[in-house]
């Protein structure tokens, strides 16, 4: 995305909102929300019963998640016609993750 003009860029996030109060709209999505930059993330393995800090996340990591969408879904074909709507689809990939109930 850092590769986009800024006409572009404009562009990309005038969709992405759009988008976003359709699905708000439409009572689909739970949460959207962007990613700050990897700096200052933080990792905290926790190993042999010590929290310790690591600067950043993966450092093996090619590639950078930029956002998450929450959305509600009847099962995953459902959900992959929602997120085949995302704009950014078409400048990178979009994953998606089931979530389950806690407990």
């Amino acid at each position: 995305m850092s590769a986009l003009s800024q006409r572009d860029w404009d562009t990309l996030v005038s969709e992405h909102l759009a988008y976003d109060d359709e699905l708000q709209t439409s009572g689909q999505v739970g949460a959207v929300q962007e990613l700050e930059p990897l700096q200052p993330a933080a990792a905290l393995p926790i190993g042999n019963g010590a929290l310790s800090m690591i600067d950043g996340l993966f450092a093996e990591a090619k590639q950078k998640l930029s956002g998450i969408f929450l959305i509600e879904a009847r099962d995953m074909s459902d959900a992959f016609q929602v997120a085949a709507r995302i704009p950014t689809a078409t400048l990178g990939r979009i994953e998606l993750l089931p979530i389950g109930e806690l407990g």
